[in-house]
């Protein structure tokens, strides 16, 4: 029955790590995309701005 119970808390040891790792892996995508889309919101308005920042230089 020790030995029973010792397989079963590995087992489910090795599942809480899989879990864990899966976890960790999905938020770290999550975060990956969030940055993606901030640096595609961001880049746009960067060019926009030394644009403006140009166009500023030239009238001074």
């Amino acid at each position: 029955m020790k030995k029973n119970h010792n397989q079963i808390v590995l087992h489910f040891q090795k599942t809480q790590s899989i879990q864990t790792s899966l976890t960790m892996r999905q938020k770290e995508e999550e975060q990956r995309s969030q940055r993606q889309h901030f640096a595609e919101m961001l880049i746009p308005k960067i060019g926009q701005y030394q644009k403006r920042m140009n166009y500023v230089k030239r009238e001074l």
